[in-house]
Parts: structure tokens; C-alpha cells; sequence
């Protein structure tokens, strides 16, 4: 994974909590803004996935990713925050996650698609807002999530109790398809 992924979704942000108070999880997604986002700027929606776009700087192409949130039923708490997007100057597909902190980093994080290969997303930085990183994706690992219908994100708490949250892939195909790579 290319260092610094992470930072180019700064939106994409988690409410700072831990974890270890979560307990057994009932989860829903959601595809709303995240909370601290740049005023209201047109979007598509995909299903259970939206297409969102940073906001114009002058001299750039327009970057645009798409994203889900995995909300706590029982308590709002935002779990996590995951991106798809073309990333970086050689504009390579990727996914950016952030998660609440209190998680326990050895560990790591990993996205599952069944029957494909598990994708490993490597923690890069913790602030206030949560923990965030990211990986480069490969044409296998995008060919799982636009066929799969369900993925799993798993981490463990501070506690190294494993936490395994679903995330719907309905609409992701579709979604990924209308992000222009630039060349």
C-alpha cells in the first residue's frame, strides 16, 4: 500500500470511542454524510453505497470515492467508515477504512469477500476522530467485491475480542463503475 491513502479521504471520519464498551453488535449501514463533511455537494446513490466528490481544487481533476458508514443500532456509535476510490498520483484503486479508536492495532484489519482472497488494511495513523489506513487494491480483490452480494470487516477490540461487522456489496459494482480513473 502506497503511505498516505488514508489522508485523501479526510471526511471519511468516525465518532472517537472505544470498542470495548460496544459489547455484541447489531449493525446497519448507512449512507449519509459523515458528520464534519464539506457542505452538500451532489451525489449518486447505489444502493447501499454512495458516490461522493472532494470538493474542486484549482489545477486538479475532481476526486470522487464511494463510501458506506457501519452504525451500532443499539447505541449510534459509528463503527466504521470504509472508501472505494482511485487514489494518488498513479490513481490506484484502494480502500480507505477508519475505526473508532480502542481497537487493538497488532491485529490489523481485514475485509473478506467469501471465496476471495482476504484483503489486509494496515493502520497508518490514530487521531481524536479514530484510527484510518488503507490498502491497494488488486484486479482479483475488485472482481470479488462487484460479484460478492455481502463482505465482512473484522478487528479486535482492546481486549483482542474479534469484532466482525457485515457490509453490504448491493450496488457496489455499479457504484465503482462511476468512478473515472484519471489517467
Amino acid at each position: 500500500m502506497k503511505a498516505g491513502l488514508g489522508s485523501k479521504i479526510g471526511r471519511v471520519t468516525l465518532v472517537a470511542a472505544s470498542l470495548a464498551a460496544v459489547g455484541p453488535v447489531a449493525v446497519r449501514a448507512q449512507t449519509v454524510p459523515p458528520e464534519g463533511a464539506a457542505p452538500a455537494r451532489p451525489f449518486q446513490q447505489f444502493d447501499d453505497w454512495r458516490r461522493q466528490c472532494d470538493p474542486p481544487v484549482p489545477g486538479k481533476p475532481e476526486s470522487c470515492f464511494i463510501f458506506q458508514k457501519i452504525v451500532s443500532k443499539d447505541s449510534g456509535q459509528n463503527l466504521l467508515a470504509i472508501a472505494f476510490g482511485y487514489y494518488g498520483e498513479k490513481q490506484v484503486p484502494a480502500a480507505i477504512v477508519t475505526v473508532p479508536l480502542g481497537i487493538f492495532l497488532p491485529a490489523g484489519l481485514k475485509l473478506e469477500v467469501p471465496g476471495a482472497k482476504p484483503i489486509t488494511i494496515g493502520v497508518e495513523t490514530c487521531t481524536q476522530q479514530g484510527c484510518r489506513g488503507g490498502s491497494s487494491l488488486t484486479d482479483d480483490d475488485l472482481a470479488a467485491l462487484k460479484k460478492g452480494t455481502q463482505a465482512t470487516f473484522t478487528m479486535e477490540d482492546q481486549h483482542r475480542r474479534p469484532l466482525t461487522l457485515p457490509i453490504s456489496l448491493k450496488g457496489f459494482s455499479k457504484g465503482f463503475a462511476s468512478l473515472k480513473k484519471k489517467s
